[in-house]
């Protein structure tokens, strides 16, 4: 009886995350893009490459441009063309959809590069199949100006009746984090938008700049905060009624955070010189140093879209909290200590310090630069793990311990200016090759198989423990999924549906959260007290988890035995082995009791099939 009270204790503490309430862990959401196998959205036209006119060669490139088609992103009424909602997918489809439209229109597959099937055509309805392809083109013909073509919709077949615009697979994906940062979701790395018109409005077929509306919708159903980066060039009239919006549609509490562009310090990216030209046009500075005029206009404008932010925030009466983010080089503090604080303190109105800096403490950088290249590619992957850990090879370069360093500084800086916070933007690895190392195929395959070695769950946890010791925040990780290449490995997933136990960095996300929960309050929280089970967390590790046939138990310490149980606190299984066999168990949450001389410690898992 006391193990089923001990259990049912523990699952009321389980159901809490089952939520992202307690999360200290954001996300960011990688683009939807039509070079996948799965989709974000239920309908797949909104990942659609590109409308390409009837007689193109259906090549790279040979497609209308935005200003050929109408705002919405399809043709001009009257206009046949052919729409390419699957490009080149990294993985084979094998799966039947179903295409609907409103207006009038005639389809046919064009079977380039790929052969699917067109299995049923009625009234502006078709089924497709893919069999063993990789591409997806379809020809809308005889369209007529007076009912022009509208409404595409492609689904796959299971999804026909879903009316929601997000898969089931995506939102389980993105669970287990609290803030949601919008950066590509937005496509602000070169972003044009000026006026809230240039901005991709709720009725667009393309969705590779996501509209505001999805989003919005996207964080009230999964309850987590969005966080948007607005485009250096948008101008105030733009800021005030995007946020207006935002307040109108959003869920009432929750936290919006404000970060103008991203990454306005790094010269790859436009707005860098953008922000610097802006700042020697306005007069605030005449140096013609883009690293030294740069900051000082992201000071000068961050505290004017946090201002424009403020007063629409409290005009809706409260029901949301305001998080001025300042996000700036990890490894650097002169320039927000010397141009961005002054000019913020100076402009602002509403508060004369942010909520928050924002840095991308990323680790292993090193292991992909031009001088270290050679070397690193004659590496295993477990070497390359070894590294990260310990910096063994390289004189400690490229480890988490390194990239953990930088926060010291920004505290004192915090400390400083009375700064709330500490966060990251971004977070996680960075190996990748760079400066011309990207092209070294024998590091980009080694570099990809340490992103799928098991060890890169270890250095995801002792990362994400190194961060709360040092006294970060809310942890932002970069990114969500993405197919791996030689511009790196981004994603915890490379694909939305990956199975959990093929996904290091995703299952680390998963414990971290599960292990250290957070007191949110309002924008901000302190890490929870962690239960007598929690304190052995360094001792005690379940892996993989979830788990599908088999589970192992990592610790320090001998064992006398384990115990596992179901929800009912029925005894399943017992054993002194490190391995178990959980392959004839169901899918669902396990308690699993683990004694040894000095103490009996309860933890859950999940069988995943």
């Amino acid at each position: 009886m006391k193990y089923k009270i001990l259990i049912l204790t523990l699952l009321s503490y389980v159901a809490v995350f089952a939520q992202n309430e307690k999360s200290p862990l954001g996300i960011n959401i990688g683009s939807p893009v039509a070079w996948q196998n799965d989709w974000q959205f239920v309908n797949i036209a909104h990942h659609s490459l590109a409308w390409f006119p009837k007689d193109a060669d259906l090549t790279w490139g040979t497609w209308f441009q935005s200003h050929e088609l109408q705002n919405n992103s399809y043709p001009f009424p009257g206009t046949d063309a052919t729409l390419c909602p699957i490009w080149d997918s990294p993985r084979v489809i094998n799966q039947d959809f179903v295409l609907t439209w409103e207006g009038k229109a005639d389809v046919e597959l064009v079977n380039h590069w790929s052969s699917p099937q067109l299995l049923s055509k009625s009234d502006n309805r078709a089924e497709i199949r893919m069999d063993e392809d990789y591409f997806l083109f379809i020809k809308f013909y005889n369209t007529d100006a007076t009912e022009p073509l509208r409404n595409v919709r492609l689904v796959k077949k299971e999804h026909e009746t879903l009316s929601q615009t997000y898969t089931p697979e995506f939102l389980d994906l993105l669970s287990p984090f609290k803030v949601y940062r919008f950066m590509d979701y937005m496509q602000t790395n070169g972003s044009a938008v000026v006026n809230r018109e240039d901005y991709s409005a709720d009725d667009n077929l393309f969705r590779s700049q996501v509209p505001l509306e999805s989003m919005i919708e996207l964080v009230n159903i999964q309850n987590a905060d969005p966080w948007f980066c607005i485009p250096l060039t948008a101008s105030d009239d733009f800021v005030a009624e995007f946020i207006a919006q935002a307040c109108e549609d959003l869920n009432s509490g929750k936290t919006i955070y404000i970060e103008l562009s991203n990454e306005v310090w790094n010269g790859i990216f436009d707005a860098h010189v953008q922000a610097a030209d802006a700042a020697r046009a306005l007069g605030l500075t005449d140096s013609p140093n883009n690293w030294e005029a740069a900051p000082v206009y992201y000071g000068y404008r961050s505290a004017q879209i946090h201002d424009i932010s403020d007063s629409l925030i409290k005009a809706n009466g409260s029901n949301f909290t305001l998080k001025r983010v300042l996000a700036w080089q990890s490894v650097n503090t002169y320039f927000v200590e010397n141009y961005i604080m002054p000019w913020y303190t100076k402009t602002a109105k509403s508060a004369t310090v942010p909520d928050a800096f924002a840095i991308a403490p990323y680790f292993g950088y090193q292991l992909g630069s031009p001088e270290n290249a050679n070397d690193v590619s004659t590496w295993s992957s477990d070497k390359v793990i070894e590294q990260v850990l310990d910096g063994k090879y390289l004189d400690g370069h490229g480890t988490i311990e390194e990239a953990i360093s930088s926060l010291e500084a920004y505290k004192t800086l915090q400390e400083k200016y009375g700064v709330k916070s500490l966060m990251s933007y971004e977070a996680g690895q960075h190996i990748v090759g760079h400066g011309g190392a990207e092209n070294n195929e024998t590091l980009t395959s080694l570099f990809i198989d340490a992103n799928r070695n098991q060890g890169m769950y270890d250095a995801y946890i002792k990362y994400l423990d190194a961060w709360k010791k040092a006294g970060g925040k809310l942890c932002v990780i970069f990114s969500s999924h993405g197919t791996y290449s030689k511009w790196g490995s981004w994603g915890l997933k490379e694909y939305i549906s990956q199975d959990n136990s093929t996904t290091p960095k995703y299952r680390a996300c998963l414990d971290f959260v599960t292990n250290n929960p957070a007191n949110w309050s309002g924008d901000d929280f302190s890490w929870a007290e962690v239960s007598v089970s929690e304190e052995n967390k360094s001792n005690f590790r379940i892996y993989p988890n979830p788990a599908s046939d088999f589970i192992r138990i990592y610790t320090e310490h001998d064992f006398k035995s384990i115990e596992i149980f179901d929800l009912n606190g029925v005894t399943l299984q017992k054993t002194t082995s490190k391995e178990i066999d959980v392959s004839d168990f169901a899918p669902g949450t396990y308690i699993i009791k683990i004694s040894t001389r000095a103490e009996t410690v309860f933890e859950k898992f999940n069988i995943l099939k």
